[in-house]
């Protein structure tokens, strides 16, 4: 069983890759939006954005926060010299994408020998863990049991395919808005790459389609979650 995070990067860094891998997000997207030159590199201030950006890391304490910032910023010329923190490098290692000719990804000896001792460090996570998945009260499972019979209501009645509207941003699928993906790469960036799953982006996207006008919460959503 793992004690907090604190100080510790691999304790840190073993804690977000648990806590990203439960909510199925893909973190390359929360800080390349800030990367103007595409060069994987972005600002202190804009790691601070993306870092509180990713819902799943919301308990993170400022300590353990520059502590990833200190593990994963450079000294960078002159021109890029605010561009400190390697985010390439640090999505690659808790999220691998294996896309060898993605020039943006940098990896230095350090953050090689970072991801070989973090992929030899596996323990068990503990449910009383704050990044562990808990299970459901018995006011949990009463709220998700109403929360599905309204959402079935809603299909029946208005003759709404749940799994044709969800299944349109799945990329294994042909067409939809992300079946584009098909043709240009051979692997997804996605944390469940396998047909009928989605990250969690993708479904609070197609929720919004389906149950827009039903009155459920975001924390109802992420019940459902």
């Amino acid at each position: 069983t793992l004690e907090e995070p604190q100080h510790d990067i691999v304790h840190l860094m073993t804690y977000m890759r648990q806590r990203a891998s439960n909510s199925s997000v893909f973190l390359f997207e929360f800080f390349r939006d800030f990367d103007p030159y595409r060069r994987g590199y972005i600002s202190e201030t804009d790691f601070f954005r993306g870092i509180d950006s990713v819902r799943c890391f919301g308990d993170m304490s400022l300590p353990e926060k520059y502590l990833l910032l200190r593990t994963f910023a450079e000294r960078r010329p002159n021109k890029f010299k605010h561009l400190v923190f390697n985010y390439a490098a640090f999505c690659e290692i808790l999220q691998p994408c294996n896309q060898p000719t993605d020039t943006r990804v940098q990896m230095i000896p350090q953050y090689q020998r970072l991801r070989q001792v973090l992929y030899s460090f596996n323990p068990e996570m503990s449910l009383d863990s704050p990044f562990a998945i808990q299970p459901l009260t018995g006011e949990g499972e009463t709220r998700i049991t109403d929360l599905m019979g309204k959402l079935h209501h809603k299909t029946v009645s208005t003759r709404v395919s749940a799994r044709e509207l969800l299944g349109d941003y799945d990329p294994h699928l042909n067409g939809g808005t992300v079946g584009w993906m098909k043709k240009t790469m051979k692997t997804t960036q996605f944390m469940c790459n396998v047909p009928g799953c989605i990250s969690y982006s993708q479904y609070m996207r197609g929720m919004v389609r389906l149950a827009g006008n039903m009155g459920i919460t975001n924390d109802g959503l992420d019940l459902i979650y």
